[in-house]
């Protein structure tokens, strides 16, 4: 929502197909290990990170009302949902096919 008041972008419908109800147990050495290869990556995530927080509170007004515009739009039914669906897939292989040539 903050991309889309920043860049003043339209949101017809959002849903959420990417939610994991469980995530899987590493091992606490794995994970240190991790961050130490990639502590460059880190760094670049915690500055960023704080970039967003610092401009979502700049903009929390014009985001909470863009959340609300969201929340109260209808869900689409069967028919345009499936195209919704399809026409992602076909983003999918359009992107997958150009990054390729």
């Amino acid at each position: 929502m903050l991309m889309a008041t920043t860049f003043d972008w339209e949101i017809p419908f959002y849903k959420n197909c990417k939610v994991s109800k469980t995530r899987p147990q590493i091992d606490p050495g794995t994970v240190e290990m991790i961050r130490d290869y990639n502590r460059l990556d880190v760094e670049l995530y915690e500055f960023s990170k704080r970039l967003f927080e610092e401009s979502l509170q700049k903009k929390e007004a014009a985001v909470q009302e863009g959340l609300a515009a969201l929340r109260a739009l209808p869900t689409p039914g069967a028919v345009q949902g499936f195209c919704n669906s399809a026409l992602g897939a076909g983003r999918f292989v359009v992107n997958k096919i150009a990054s390729a040539v």
